[in-house]
């Protein structure tokens, strides 16, 4: 009959000398091997930073090098610098006009392209969107909204359709609208 166990006096759990020497050296391998992996990991760090470090330096001097030209070959009198600045501020502001046209377009209504090209007969530039959406109305709010923002004028819907696409309906449309020149003061 047993009357008590006791699983301490196990051989499994009995822990000796020569058990404790073999976890310190496996602990000590793994730590060095960190140790190697993380030295090895600085050592390759520092070559890329000089290689980086090596290309800046060679790209400072090749633009001091284009600058030095440039100055060179400039005819005398800011002519060109007006003609670049004034072609600059006139030209159309694609960023602030994408992102005007982000903030009107209202939820359930998605852009899928959009195609810039010169208007025959008028000044400016000409932009058809296409896109999707989930409701007729949305696409009317949507422009409505374009047609409230300085960049756009006269907006107009050239197609809609409705389409079914898996489980559920979407409305495809086609908007043709110009894209006015906008003084930058009143971007901000």
């Amino acid at each position: 009959m047993i009357q008590h166990i006791n699983f301490l006096e196990r051989d499994y759990f009995v822990l000796s000398y020569r058990r404790m020497a073999l976890l310190a050296a496996g602990f000590l391998g793994v730590a060095v091997l960190v140790y190697g992996l993380l030295i090895l990991q600085t050592f390759l760090i520092g070559v890329r930073s000089a290689r980086v470090s090596e290309e800046v330096n060679q790209l400072k001097l090749q633009r001091e090098r284009v600058i030095a030209k440039a100055q060179e070959a400039r005819t005398p009198g800011p002519q060109g610098e007006t003609m670049v600045r004034q072609s600059l501020e006139e030209s159309l502001r694609w960023s602030a006009i994408l992102k005007k046209m982000t903030r009107e377009m209202p939820s359930g209504v998605w852009l899928v392209s959009l195609k810039s090209y010169d208007r025959s007969g008028t000044f400016g530039r000409g932009l058809i969107l296409s896109g999707e959406a989930v409701d007729a109305r949305n696409i009317t709010r949507f422009l409505n909204e374009l047609s409230r923002t300085p960049f756009f004028d006269q907006p107009v819907l050239t197609e809609s359709k409705q389409e079914i696409r898996g489980a559920g309906k979407v409305y495809t449309y086609t908007i043709d609208t110009a894209v006015l020149p906008v003084n930058p003061e009143t971007l901000w």
